[in-house]
């Protein structure tokens, strides 16, 4: 055994070998490409755990580091001991315990990958082509599994599959190959021939592991025919043989052959005829008749071996097959007569009716006439049910071309007799649907209308116009009830027959009873056939329950039972009585009555809340300590949150539903005031309020909808600026719409009322002062560091101001220009020439100064000064390049950073602005004099009692003016009607109109976009996001698409202890696939990829339609940059959206159409429903482009979340570009790299909001003691007074607050509450002391006027 693993070793390394240098080459010529694999946002997937576990289980078993693991720089030894560990897995260790969907899917893309990369590469063939296209292919097939298991399966096949490439790739054609070689006529590319030899032995493979595991043919197998299949049809982009491919594919979705041997059979056929209306004969023979692989005719000749000339073998074919089919007559009679529990005297009847249509057809002239009132007679005898059959057989032949077999005729006999009376009413039928059509068209002759029941929209679309011929030649109208624009619900039930799936016929069925039962208008008398294979697909409605063990019952009465069931409970009262118990029938009551009015007043009749909705709702229902819930995006949290706050209403609370946005939280008002009015709820939202009796108004509701923001400066209204307008609404019960945003991203955040002071305006002066001085730097990249450029100056005298001359000889720039001249850098007499001209004539001098001269300079004068320089010069793009480095390696000896220009000009390079604040601060102070004090022109002169404050924050001022500089508008901010308004660019992507920034940014700004300056905003009032929900007393609900790591939840374990959290698992298996993302080098590149990507999905190619595609992107300029991109190229409408209001989003409304793309910020990534109509999702759904990396895992899912909804296929990949990303990541080299340094980075982040909150507590508190002052100055002072003493201490407080900011910082508790009640006391008595005596002046005044 070790010898021939040995030797399997050294054949796989020869084969990993030889495919993996010309691999590698390519990859490092089209881009680097690394294999990014990354889970799906499945609900029950703990993301952070399932992301990395693939890599590490590799990783481990196999002793590479997970940094290693990027394909194109593994040896062969590396790939080999992954292949070993994957065999292990797959085949041994994961087959008794599964790994979660997220690995599986890991490796699934792991291993296409290796797939790819096998392949022998060729001059002009495109590597990254054929693995985009491959990894699409599995894609889809992967979205067609139904569960973990058949995940697993497919897992296996693919690893099977990646055997075949390293081992006997090449040895002989597969089927599928030598069917393409005689469509295509030997002309196949290369990628063609890869693709169908990958997905001809994958469809073996899956043969193999299923085989093992089920006798049924799974959907994914026949998916990966599917894709095969149309590949064939569409070489070299011609359209050939999709009949016979069509009619191919329907024997394997019918179970009758498995895709191996439809393929074979499919080259035996295509070897023997060139015309595709010759297979597609034969092939249809084979379907109808029910051929298997097995069969042989009389001679004992196989299927292959009988086929000869397509007529004869047709014409012999069905008379052999008669002639068989006559003769299991009576066997089958027989078990028809054991399964049906069949008297004898029906058996008779029914073989007396077979072989009388047998003998007749023989006989029967082509031409007879179909007579419709055969069957309208009162009792069906042998004579009627002949003809009748008869007739039927021959629609069947003369619209199909073959004619209907024994076992079929003996199932219409058995069906008509069976249900010849009353309304029809089958559940649970397995008929084919030959048999289903002949007895659906015998119904409707008897005078009934027929509903035909199936499972999905797609077979039933299928259905109806596969059998749309047959029903026409017998005079029969045919519908689907699918929802049409245009159709009625009369106009469509108006058909004879009406195909269509449960959930429509449910919806259709209660919908219309309540229009009866309104208006008296009758419904149509409609009898109904309800397929097998849609109850498995309707477990949502409990259709389970109309089968028993016979299959048949009266699913009428179960229907019409339910809806009364449903009727019974709209007791709102009694709901109300109820709401306050907790015993679960009490519970199930209100909740009935709750989910009664959704179907009555929201959902019009057309939908009822989900099992998952009622579990969350009862979830939320039955705790008191607060509970947050993770449901996947789409699965309907809005409806949650109004059922639930209807229930604490009637528990007698007030509610406030917080959510992320002010759009969104009108809309949910509006859109569920109906529901809420059934329960005499009022709902209104404060996000829209202008005046405080407004917001008064506001605040008298029972439900009140709102931001986070609105809701703390509401509450700051009422409590520090004492207006009145929520006096009367306790904080009972909050619900938190996507929880983890308000909770975790902004969970430290403070909201302030703004407080103009006039006061505040002397600052601005010194505001203009610092930016005139920071204007000057700028900021310059090289390499993988940002450099803060300082002014240009003369090369001499930069030199000079940067260098400590102390031990020097060198007292004087001068000193250096005489250096330079010694050197020939400065032609000789330079220095004199300076002392005797004029500035503009020393200038004009300087030109003459070469700039290499002067990079040179800076080597020669290293000999006279301690310092080694680091120089750069700009290149053709602007962009720095080194021209000298510094020669030493000494922390003793300082390097200097320089860049040179023309004109023998340079400007000093730091590390950063820190190094320039202090001096810059140090030069604003130097120019300030405070009153009262001796005037000097050359100062400007500030009140003395904002001295203390300047002289504290003027640092911070040159911090943030340099920040100012750094700030792009159209990412951090925008400049809308003369106002700078900051965006919340990495999380929500909202444009935050009411919000400013302090400590003199918001004025930098204005400054440099030359717009009215505002006042500097003293801050005298917060409240911290955590301290508004502490107030509600653990009464915090909510709901998310994305709670978070472990990390996340302790911290908010930490901040509200009594919380607890719960994932609700989807209702329907999440349909997302993600595809491998790719990590770009440059902007062009990276929006190039993005424009191919888009293309590639929204167009139709062999095997789907187009799609739709949204591309979310980090900054409004980059949307911009993508959607000029991609506007002349995108065949469907491009749609911009950057701004949160209604006009943008009634852009975004209307459901997208194949070839439509969205072109967005984060706006678009959480609490948007991108909807799109039915023939995208059957073309694989809405494709998600992440342009760029997420500041969290969250993030990242909230953006995927937008496709694969409700069950939906979707797909989603991130393309980003190391250009987009901060310092910190230049050097990542992979996206697996980027995800874990910024996931690393997320839970530092969140570690450290620990600090934060720590900080705001003793904000908080520090606040508290300032109110209790302010409110007695409230309740001891009257009118005027008061208004001039709370200005006063307002302003007293605002200023206290900044100047005590770095003790604060420093956590300084003790000391601080001290100061406070010192600096309180002193500042009130003044305060008051200073009014008194403005009292007296007046008076005094007052009485001197008089006299």
């Amino acid at each position: 055994m070790r010898r021939e693993e040995q030797w399997r070793r050294e054949e796989l390394n020869k084969r990993l070998q030889g495919s993996h240098q010309p691999a590698k080459e390519q990859h490092e010529s089209e881009s680097t490409r690394d294999v990014q694999i990354t889970h799906l946002s499945e609900s029950e997937i703990d993301y952070e755990s399932g992301r990395d576990e693939l890599l590490d289980i590799l990783s481990k078993k196999s002793n590479i580091p997970v940094s290693n693991m990027n394909l194109n720089q593994l040896t062969p030894d590396q790939l080999w001991k992954i292949l070993s560990v994957l065999d292990k897995l797959l085949f041994d260790e994961w087959i008794s315990a599964h790994p979660s969907l997220s690995t599986l899917q890991h490796t699934q893309v792991f291993i296409t990958e290796l797939c790819a990369l096998s392949l022998d590469i060729s001059e002009g063939v495109s590597l990254q082509n054929i693995s985009n296209h491959v990894q699409s292919l599995v894609e889809t097939i992967s979205q067609s599994t139904s569960n973990d298991s058949e995940s697993f399966l497919l897992t296996q096949a693919l690893y099977l599959n990646l055997m075949h490439f390293l081992s006997d790739h090449g040895s002989s054609d597969t089927d599928a190959v030598l069917i393409a070689k005689q469509w295509a006529g030997e002309e196949l590319s290369t990628e063609n021939l890869f693709l169908i030899e990958f997905l001809s032995s994958l469809t073996s493979s899956l043969h193999n592991t299923v085989g093992r595991a089920s006798v049924f043919i799974l959907k994914m197998e026949i998916q990966c025919l599917k894709l095969l299949l149309s590949t064939l049809t569409h070489l070299n982009d011609r359209e050939t043989h999709s009949e016979s491919t069509e009619m191919l594919l329907r024997l394997v979705q019918t179970n009758q052959w498995t895709p191996t041997e439809a393929v074979t059979l499919l080259a035996a056929l295509s070897q023997k005829y060139a015309e595709d209306a010759s297979i597609t004969e034969v092939l249809k023979l084979v379907h109808v008749y029910n051929i298997s692989p097995g069969w042989t005719d009389e001679s004992g000749r196989s299927l292959i071996q009988a086929l000869d000339s397509v007529e004869r073998f047709c014409q012999d074919f069905q008379n052999t097959f008669r002639r068989k089919d006559e003769s299991s007559l009576v066997a089958a009679l027989e078990e028809l007569k054991m399964s049906w529990n069949l008297e004898d005297r029906e058996t008779d009847m029914i073989k007396e009716i077979t072989t009388g249509v047998l003998k007749y057809s023989k006989t029967a002239p082509d031409d007879a006439p179909f007579n419709k009132d055969s069957l309208k007679c009162d009792t069906l005898n042998t004579d009627n049910m002949q003809k009748s059959l008869f007739q039927l057989c021959k629609a069947v032949f003369d619209t199909k071309g073959w004619w209907p077999s024994v076992k079929q005729m003996l199932r219409w006999c058995v069906l008509v007799l069976t249900e010849k009376s009353g309304a029809l009413q089958l559940v649970g039928v397995e008929e084919d649907p030959c048999v289903t059509a002949m007895f659906a068209a015998t119904r409707v002759c008897m005078g009934n209308k027929v509903d035909i029941v199936l499972s999905s929209d797609v077979h039933s679309q299928e259905r109806a116009t596969e059998w749309s011929d047959f029903y026409k030649n017998l005079g029969i109208s045919v519908n689907t009830n699918m929802k049409k624009p245009d159709a009625s619900y009369r106009d469509v039930y108006e058909a004879d027959i009406v195909f269509g799936t449960i959930s429509d016929f449910i919806s259709d069925y209660f919908q219309y009873s309540t229009e009866v039962m309104e208006t008296g208008n009758p419904l149509p008398n409609r009898g109904f056939i309800i397929e097998e294979q849609s109850l498995s697909s309707s477990l949502n409605l409990e259709l389970s329950r109309l089968k028993d063990n016979d299959s048949l019952v009266f699913a009428a009465e179960v229907l019409q039972s339910l809806m009364g069931e449903i009727q019974k409970h709209k007791d709102v009262q009694r709901a109300r009585t109820l709401s306050h118990s907790t015993k679960t029938e009490d519970l199930q009551e209100v909740l009935a009555v709750l989910c009664n009015a959704v179907h009555l007043h929201k959902a019009e009749g057309k939908w009822w809340p989900r099992a998952t909705q009622m579990i969350s709702w009862c979830l939320l229902a039955l705790s008191d300590t607060g509970k947050v819930l993770e449901m996947g995006t789409g699965e309907g949290k809005s409806c949650v949150i109004a059922m639930f706050a209807v229930l604490r209403v009637l528990r007698g609370e007030k509610v406030d539903v917080v959510s992320s946005s002010s759009v969104l939280c009108q809309r949910d008002a509006e859109r569920w005031n109906n529901f809420y009015k059934c329960f005499g709820v009022t709902a209104d939202a404060n996000t829209n309020k202008i005046k405080d009796k407004d917001r008064k108004e506001c605040y008298q509701k029972d439900v009140v909808y709102g931001t986070i923001e609105a809701f703390a400066a509401d509450h700051l209204r009422q409590t520090f600026e004492m207006k009145d307008v929520r006096p009367d609404r306790s904080y009972q019960c909050i619900i938190i719409d996507e929880v983890d945003s308000l909770l975790l991203d902004q969970g430290v955040q403070l909201t302030y009322l703004s407080s103009p002071m006039v006061s505040m305006q002397h600052l601005n002066v010194i505001l203009t002062m610092i930016w005139s001085h920071v204007r000057q730097y700028g900021f310059l990249s090289a390499e993988h560091q940002t450099f803060v450029q300082g002014p240009p100056t003369l090369f001499f005298k930069a030199i000079f101001d940067s260098i400590d001359t102390e031990g020097t000889e060198i007292s004087d720039p001068m000193d250096i220009l005489r250096i330079a001249e010694e050197s020939e850098t400065v032609p000789k007499g330079f220095t004199e020439d300076i002392f005797q001209n004029e500035k503009d004539e020393l200038l004009g001098k300087l030109k003459s100064v070469s700039q290499d001269a002067v990079v040179d300079f800076f080597q020669k004068i290293e000999d006279y000064i301690p310092c080694g320089f680091t120089i750069y010069t700009l290149d053709d793009e602007g962009l720095l390049c080194v021209r000298k480095r510094s020669p030493y390696n000494n922390q003793d000896i300082p390097e200097l950073k320089f860049l040179v220009l023309e004109e023998g000009l340079c400007c000093p390079l730091y590390d950063s602005e820190e190094i320039l604040i202090k001096p810059i601060a140090e030069l604003i102070s130097g120019k300030i004099q405070y009153t009262p004090c001796t005037n000097n022109k050359d100062k400007i002169s500030i009140p003395g009692f904002l001295k203390d404050l300047v002289e504290k924050k003027v640092s911070v001022w040159v911090q943030n003016a340099f920040l100012a500089i750094q700030l792009k508008e159209g990412q951090e901010y925008v400049v809308e009607k003369d106002n700078v308004c900051p965006v919340d660019f990495r999380s929500t992507g909202i444009v935050e109109l009411n919000k400013k920034w302090g400590d003199g940014l918001q004025q930098f700004i204005e400054i440099k976009h030359q717009i009215k300056l505002s006042t500097i905003s003293t801050v005298t009032n917060y409240v911290s996001n955590i301290s508004f929900f502490e107030k509600y007393q653990g009464k915090i609900y909510g709901a998310t698409g994305t709670l978070g790591s472990k990390t996340d939840m302790l911290f908010l374990q930490d901040l509200y202890p009594t919380l607890s959290a719960c994932k609700i698992p989807t209702f329907n298996r999440k349909k997302l696939f993600e595809v491998r993302g790719t990590l770009k080098t440059s902007d062009e590149e990276w929006k190039s990829e993005i424009k191919r990507v888009v293309m590639a999905q929204i167009s139709p190619d062999s095997y789907r339609g187009g799609r739709a595609a949204l591309v979310i992107c980090e900054t409004i300029n980059k949307a911009k940059e993508i959607y000029k991109e991609l506007q002349s190229s995108i065949p469907g409408k491009v749609i911009l959206y950057c701004r949160h209001d209604r006009d943008s989003l009634s852009k975004i409304d209307e459901k997208l159409l194949p070839g439509d793309v969205i072109v967005a910020t984060n706006l678009a990534g959480r609490g948007t429903d991108i909807k799109v109509n039915k023939e995208v999702n059957k073309n694989g759904g809405l494709f998600v482009i992440l342009s760029f990396l997420s500041e969290n895992t969250r993030v990242e899912l909230q953006a995927f979340g937008r496709t694969a909804r409700k069950g939906k296929p979707g797909s989603a990949q991130v393309i980003m570009s190391t250009d987009h990303l901060s310092q910190s990541f230049r050097t990542v080299s992979s996206l697996e790299e980027a995800k874990s340094t910024r996931d690393r980075r997320a839970a530092e982040k969140i570690n450290h909001m620990m600090n934060d909150v720590t900080e705001l507590k003793l904000r908080e508190d520090l606040f508290s003691e300032y109110c209790k002052t302010l409110e007695d100055i409230h309740k001891n002072t009257d009118g005027d007074d008061k208004r001039a003493v709370v200005a006063v201490m307002n302003e007293f407080w605002g200023i206290w607050l900044q100047t005590k900011s770095e003790d604060i910082d420093q956590l300084k508790r003790s000391d601080l509450q001290k100061s406070l009640k010192a600096d309180l006391s002193l500042a009130k008595s003044q305060s008051q002391s200073k009014l008194h005596q403005v009292q007296a002046f007046i008076t005094t005044s007052s009485l001197e006027i008089s006299l």
